[in-house]
């Protein structure tokens, strides 16, 4: 699903008719290539198929009493543990490499100039940084709660509203300030941001004092500390729960 969703979406934003340059306050080309198929892969894509099979590939661990049975023959919980972080490794570079090909190939097709596709590679990197972190995220809830349904449950739930619902309610009276876009899901989402209409739009938003977006390095910092206390606390969670 991820493999066909991830060019057909881009192909099917391509298909829209295109309003013309001049009425709109970015270039319509900046919506193409690494920037739209970042954001729409990334935190849509990512987030659902990648980070539902990192919940999965655990929970079932636990349904199935496989773990158990590996613990009992020798397989010790450091050695499970950095096994499934491996995959999540693997698996989110396979991910970045099939996204990079995707950028390229539809940059040729779909912009007018194909050498602004090479504008945008910076992004490559962050989008790895953002499997790792999803994935992560649905290793830590899958150990933890163990449940397929309820996990995944969790994992949407956290993800797509209450974390949204945290933010406002805790800071509701100071929204301007960039504090309301520290949390997890919303630092990993501001790796590729909705920032494709460049700069344009955020800058007039920036002025109007309501921050947008993380800077890519407040970004990147926040995720990869995220990163490391999600795997810090599965890992803790592994090497003392009963199994």
């Amino acid at each position: 699903m991820y493999l066909i969703t991830l060019p057909a979406l881009l192909i099917a934003i391509n298909s829209f008719q295109k309003p013309p340059s001049s009425v709109l306050p970015f270039e319509m080309d900046n919506v193409m290539g690494f920037p739209m198929l970042a954001y729409i892969g990334g935190n849509w894509l990512v987030f659902f198929f990648l980070g539902f099979i990192s919940v999965i590939m655990i929970t079932h661990e636990f349904q199935n009493k496989t773990l158990r049975q590996n613990i009992i023959t020798g397989l010790s919980r450091k050695e499970f543990f950095l096994a499934k972080f491996s995959f999540i490794v693997a698996l989110s570079f396979a991910a970045t490499a099939y996204f990079t090909i995707v950028g390229f190939v539809t940059g040729l097709f779909y912009l007018q100039d194909y050498s602004s596709a090479f504008t945008h590679i910076h992004l490559i990197p962050r989008y790895f940084l953002l499997c790792i972190a999803y994935m992560s995220y649905g290793f830590f809830l899958g150990l933890l709660i163990r449940r397929t349904g309820i996990a995944l449950f969790v994992y949407l739930a956290y993800g797509m509203f209450v974390e949204l619902i945290l933010r406002y309610a805790l800071h509701l009276k100071i929204a301007t300030n960039k504090t309301v876009h520290f949390y997890p899901m919303n630092a990993v989402e501001d790796l590729c941001p909705a920032n494709f209409f460049g700069e344009t739009v955020s800058t007039m938003l920036e002025n109007a004092g309501v921050p947008v977006f993380l800077s890519p390095i407040e970004a990147i910092v926040t995720t990869i500390f995220y990163v490391s206390l999600f795997l810090f606390l599965t890992y803790r969670t592994l090497s003392r729960k009963d199994l």
